[in-house]
């Protein structure tokens, strides 16, 4: 093999380490991928996660993102403050907890048990599309609570991601205040700094958020619609009511639900339940309240209390009540609903809508609103009709197949009629339909037709305002208040039908209603009025017999009444005999008791003398203990310099016996006894050295300590050290060092010279227990057991270690390429000159 041929082997050696460097190098070079995890946003940074759905889309999820602080302390009622700065990555990756709300109605909520008043938190969810592009359509989605329960918390992050985050819509979820904590109301005449409808200024204020952040998860901040089902919509119609969100968000669709919901609210809205929780909790009285000057205190009491507390109080109340007690937001001149919703009705803001029923309630607003079987009744007196006889017929002859039915059309269908009618009214696009799809509370439509059909629906109107696809050549007319058309959906068929329930709607608003309601009643006057014309000797009797049974009532209450006063005076005197005698036996009592305390008071004053004796004994027995302890320890204890001297000693000792040994080689008998005398000397000695201090009294262990540490400071630290297989030493300074090697060579030599004279160490003396063990406890006065294993002492290199590693890796790899460009050079040139010749 030539020069040239053994160069090109060497360079395919080493082609292989370069190539891996240079990929390094370039993968080191090269700027990351951009991390969708990590959003930075105005008030600090956040962290999500990456959910990965079924159709192998990636969604990223951003959960619990703090969007106000957390209402407590004095911030309990009031309204939200917008969420400070915080330091940091914020950890987003999981659900935070839920804000407190009476959980008896929820069956199967996981959540349940981390519930916490900060709880302002938002959700949001964006495909990697998205997050890279920009500009995608926003979906707010409030869970349905009738502002009483539930959470965001309770949607399942994996089916927004697949059903809706997917398909390229941002979307975002929140938590709001429940309840006592979002709807409490002191009552209209008292002034305080208490919100009567918090719940709804937390939704504002998470849709303020959403307005200033929501870019830097890829949406369009012009482009959201508000969304939800059941009770959730009639709360998002609610909002599209108030002045206060103009310009938060610019569509809705609503399924199942609409203001009409919550038609009967005023300003005394939640005040009768807010007191009977303010009475049973303790903050207030029946007689104080509605009162200004009463009111600050109650509220300061209301902040007090723990939110347990105010949370069990209410559920005593719902289960007395048998139904929620709160009922919606209370009508505020300063707050979202500042007017009534008739009067709100006539200034609705004119939007898109995309609003329809299922042709069934949520199995939650069932239970909370449908506790009864006369269904008409509550269907009346939530429509504020007085439930006459032919309004009672003609309610059970319109639903004598399904009674159920006429809670449904009055507090979903109706409400959702109204809205579509206000909007069209005002110049807003609303398009009404019908379905029998299952779309849960969940955000989740099952897999069926209709269902697939809806959500396209749905998925259309949020992408462009506009249900209408080309692809299925189905138009969507807007609602007509004339005709009230609507869409009817079943299955995959799709229709455009007139009329949107127009029995319901004629029977429940139809003003002629009323009007025949007066013309009966007028009627059946004149019809009673005539027939006493027509018997007057009849209606005197009548009257007369009327009389007597009003003075035999009137009789049989006074008999009632002096009856009572009778038996009150009895027990009157009962109770005046027995305080009598009460008050002869109090003198016994009295003496018997002072009998009771004086015998107490010589046994306690007994138990102190043996107390006292014990102590004395026990303090005359620790003095002596005492005292045998500092003589032990005054024999025992040696010095620095003792046990330097004692270890020079055993040197020169051993030196000379080695010496002898290389002498008097042969004649070992005549010097074996002084072999045998020397190292029982030595063996002595190196077991004095090893020996452990006595354990001294628990005074003298402090005093020795104490003058332990002086002695320690004045010995001038060089160095740290370790103990391998053992414990923790701390040996510091050359002296402690020098004094360790020796005792170390000592147990070397000692045990060398044992095993040339073919002579059984002693076990004090092995290797595993010798005298690297006892030195330190010697030094540094902390005393070594015997049972731990041999000790190495070494200095901690730390990464100095690996430093000067890889640094010769790096001289060797250096110096074999230089060797080898040196070859490759060389053959070239002889190569050359080689040519030349020839």
């Amino acid at each position: 093999m030539d020069l040239f041929e053994m160069g090109l082997a060497l360079y395919h050696i080493m082609r292989i380490p370069l190539l891996f460097g240079v990929l390094v190098a370039l993968v080191l070079a090269t700027k990351p991928e951009e991390d969708f995890r990590v959003r930075q946003l105005s008030v600090g940074d956040l962290q999500g996660r990456q959910v990965t759905t079924q159709s192998d889309k990636t969604v990223y999820a951003y959960l619990g993102i703090p969007y106000a602080n957390a209402p407590i302390g004095d911030l309990r009622f009031k309204e939200p403050e917008t969420k400070r700065k915080w330091d940091g990555v914020l950890d987003a990756t999981e659900y935070k907890v839920s804000c407190p709300y009476n959980s008896s109605f929820m069956s199967n909520t996981r959540e349940s048990k981390f519930m916490s008043e900060d709880c302002l938190q938002a959700n949001v969810f964006a495909s990697e599309n998205c997050l890279r592009e920009g500009a995608c359509p926003v979906l707010v989605y409030l869970f349905p609570s009738e502002l009483y329960f539930g959470s965001a918390v309770m949607i399942e992050e994996r089916r927004v991601a697949e059903d809706w985050a997917s398909e390229d819509l941002v979307v975002v979820t929140f938590n709001h205040r429940l309840g006592v904590f979002g709807l409490l109301n002191l009552g209209t005449e008292t002034s305080t700094d208490a919100s009567t409808d918090a719940a709804l200024q937390d939704q504002i204020a998470a849709l303020q958020w959403t307005q200033k952040h929501i870019e830097k998860f890829g949406a369009d901040p012009r482009h959201v619609t508000l969304m939800s089902v059941g009770s959730g919509a009639a709360n998002a119609d609610l909002l599209a009511l108030s002045p206060k969100t103009k310009g938060l968000f610019n569509q809705m669709v609503l399924i199942d639900g609409a203001a009409g919901l919550y038609n009967n609210s005023d300003r005394e809205t939640n005040e009768r339940s807010s007191k009977n929780i303010a009475v049973k909790i303790g903050c207030a009285t029946l007689a104080g309240w509605g009162k200004k000057e009463k009111a600050k205190e109650t509220l300061r009491c209301l902040r007090e209390h723990r939110a347990g507390d105010l949370l069990e109080v209410q559920r005593q109340l719902e289960d007395y009540l048998e139904r929620v007690p709160f009922d919606g937001p209370a009508v505020n001149p300063k707050g979202v609903l500042p007017k009534k919703l008739g009067d709100l009705q006539k200034m609705r803001r004119p939007m898109p809508i995309l609003l329809g029923s299922t042709g069934r309630l949520p199995s939650t607003q069932k239970e909370a609103k449908i506790d009864d079987r006369d269904f008409c009744s509550q269907a009346a007196n939530f429509k504020n009709l007085v439930l006459s006889k032919r309004l009672l017929k003609g309610c059970k002859k319109m639903y004598k197949h399904d009674v159920e039915e006429a809670f449904d059309e009055v507090t979903v269908t109706l409400p959702m009629l109204e809205t579509s009618r206000k909007n069209a009214e005002n110049g807003g696009k609303t398009y009404l339909f019908e379905t029998h799809s299952a779309f849960d509370e969940n955000l989740h439509l099952k897999d069926r037709k209709e269902n697939t059909r809806l959500k396209e629906t749905i998925l259309h109107f949020l992408k462009t305002g506009d249900p209408s696809d080309e692809k299925d050549n189905t138009e969507w007319k807007p609602f007509d208040t004339k005709k009230g058309n609507y869409m009817r959906m079943r299955g995959d068929a799709m229709e455009n039908a007139d009329g949107y329930h127009e029995k319901a709607d004629d029977f429940w608003n139809n003003k002629t209603l009323s009007e025949k309601e007066e013309d009966e009643t007028e009627k059946k006057k004149t019809e009673e009025e005539e027939e006493q014309e027509r018997h007057p000797d009849e209606e005197k009797k009548k009257h007369r017999e009327e009389k007597e049974t009003e003075e035999e009532e009137k009789e049989t209450e006074e008999k009632r009444y002096w009856k009572e006063k009778q038996r009150k005076r009895h027990t009157e005197e009962e109770k005046k005999k027995h305080r009598e005698e009460k008050e002869t036996e109090r003198p016994e009592k009295k003496h018997h008791q002072k009998e009771r305390e004086t015998e107490h008071g010589e046994r306690r004053r007994w138990i102190e003398k043996e107390r006292q004796k014990e102590r004395e004994e026990e303090r005359r027995h620790w003095k002596e203990h005492e005292k045998k302890g500092e003589e032990k320890w005054k024999v025992r204890n040696m010095t620095k310099e003792e046990v330097l001297e004692t270890v020079e000693e055993m040197q020169k000792q051993i030196r000379s016996l080695r010496d002898r040994m290389k002498t008097d080689e042969d004649d070992f008998s005549g010097w074996k006894e002084d072999v045998d005398e020397t190292l029982k000397t030595l063996t002595e000695r190196m077991q004095h050295l090893k020996k452990h201090k006595p354990t001294p009294t628990r005074r003298h262990q402090q005093r020795y300590e104490k003058e332990h540490k002086k002695a320690e400071e004045e010995w001038e630290p060089k160095g740290h050290w370790k103990v391998r297989h053992g414990k923790w030493e701390d040996v510091k300074g050359r002296e402690r060092e020098q004094v360790l090697r020796q005792v170390a060579a000592i147990e070397r030599d000692i045990e060398e010279i044992f095993e040339e004279l073919g002579i059984d160490a002693p076990p004090s003396l092995h290797r595993d227990s010798g005298v690297r063990n006892a030195a330190p406890s010697l030094v540094t006065g902390n005393g070594s057991d015997a049972t731990v294993p041999s000790v190495v002492v070494y200095r901690d290199a730390g990464w100095n270690l690996w430093f000067w590693i890889v640094f010769a890796l790096f001289v060797v790899l250096l110096v074999v390429l230089m060797i080898t460009c040196f070859f490759l050079v060389t053959a070239k040139q002889k190569k050359g000159e080689y040519s030349q010749i020839s």
